[in-house]
């Protein structure tokens, strides 16, 4: 039971960072400590297991990095706008999706 809680969880949080509109154009830099304290601060997140939350965090952010507008980055960074208003991410965007996935997989193992 607590497995599959927990892998709901994460598939959640997954699903929600693959909402993140990674397409990368030049712009504003994010800082990628700002960036996981921002996703970290997400109600999704906060239910993966503390054992590997920092990882399942970090490696979201890396994915984030690097295929994300750079611009919509920082505006959900800065709390302008919503993690799923971030452009890009999402189904056309298969490898952000793979490793996004990854990141996820990494929660449930």
């Amino acid at each position: 039971m607590r497995s599959s809680v927990m892998r709901a969880t994460i598939l959640t949080a997954t699903a929600i960072t693959l909402t993140f509109g990674l397409v990368g154009c030049g712009g504003d830099d994010v800082d990628k400590a700002d960036l996981v304290s921002k996703i970290k601060s997400e109600p999704e997140f906060k239910e993966i297991p503390s054992n590997v939350a920092d990882d399942v965090v970090n490696c979201m952010a890396d994915v984030a990095l690097k295929h994300a507008d750079k611009a919509d980055l920082k505006s959900y960074v800065d709390g302008k706008i919503k993690m799923d208003e971030v452009k890009g991410v999402g189904a056309d965007n298969k490898e952000a999706t793979a490793a996004a996935g990854k990141c996820g997989e990494m929660a449930v193992k």
